[in-house]
């Protein structure tokens, strides 16, 4: 697909989300948001990835994004994972497999559809991963599951709560 025809899809895109949306915007409101939005297409280059560990970098073009698999898999839009009518979650944080894996990787187009170790079969377009993701933003903190043993050494407060 040329640069020009993704840009127009990417346009409207955009101006069916404004026309569906209750509140109204200025017309220089838009005008931002679509410049905003062709940015994300600066070439016509494939999207490409590789797997490192428990991340996924993904490329396209000059653009570059490194995000965890629990990360994405913790955002899968699949219909078992995310309530599409209501925008909330099917699957909490803390119950996925903080080692979940992916099994299988494809690319389509401008989208990456990824099979996960726990079943889930997910698509990410890359237009949603760059808006939803920062170049450079790293995990703090390494993984640490919380428990008994964890809390009673961490000398962590308390407050005492009666019924």
């Amino acid at each position: 697909m040329n640069a020009v025809k993704t840009r127009s899809l990417c346009l409207a895109k955009h101006l069916s989300s404004v026309i569906l949306k209750s509140t109204a915007q200025t017309n220089v409101g838009c005008i931002a948001n679509v410049k905003k939005c062709t940015a994300f297409y600066p070439t016509t280059r494939s999207l490409t990835y590789s797997v490192d560990n428990d991340f996924i970098t993904i490329n396209h073009g000059a653009t570059s994004r490194k995000l965890s698999f629990h990360w994405l898999r913790d955002h899968s839009r699949s219909p078992e994972s995310y309530n599409h009518d209501t925008f909330q979650k099917k699957i909490l944080p803390h119950k996925i497999d903080p080692d979940i894996k992916a099994t299988d990787i494809q690319t389509q187009d401008d989208s990456l559809q990824i099979q996960w170790s726990d079943g889930d079969k997910a698509s990410y377009d890359l237009s949603w991963i760059l808006e939803n993701s920062y170049p450079g933003v790293k995990e703090a903190v390494p993984k640490l599951i919380w428990d008994k043993e964890i809390l009673s050494k961490e000398n962590v407060p308390m407050v005492q709560f009666k019924v």
